[in-house]
């Protein structure tokens, strides 16, 4: 089993300076059981935030929006919801709830 390698330098802060921080997590079965988790940890459902256009704060920002769901799939998130969970929904109407739904599977498939 190897010791985990530690920076001794710590950061800048001076509160945390002269800290030893793990460069990675120490034994090979740990750094396994991290992928692991962090494969799992994709499975974890984010909610895609819907912005506003900036000029008019009733009217979505439609490529804003994609670029929100591209970000989540980019980082590997797998299951996104759309359409509330941030506040959103009361805000939005039936067609724009839908066309939320449209945009989503357009963009994330």
């Amino acid at each position: 089993m190897r010791k985990t390698p530690v920076r001794s330098d710590g950061p800048e802060d001076p509160a945390v300076r002269g800290r030893r921080f793990p460069t990675h997590i120490g034994t090979e079965r740990e750094w396994m059981v991290t992928q692991d988790l962090r494969q799992q940890l994709k499975d974890v459902h984010a909610y895609a935030v819907t912005p506003f256009r900036a000029g008019d704060l009733l009217r979505v920002d439609w490529e804003g929006f994609a670029g929100n769901l591209r970000f989540l799939v980019d980082q590997g998130v797998r299951v996104i919801n759309v359409g509330g969970g941030t506040g959103e929904i009361d805000a939005l109407s039936a067609e724009e709830l839908g066309r939320l739904g449209e945009v989503a599977l357009e963009t994330a498939g």
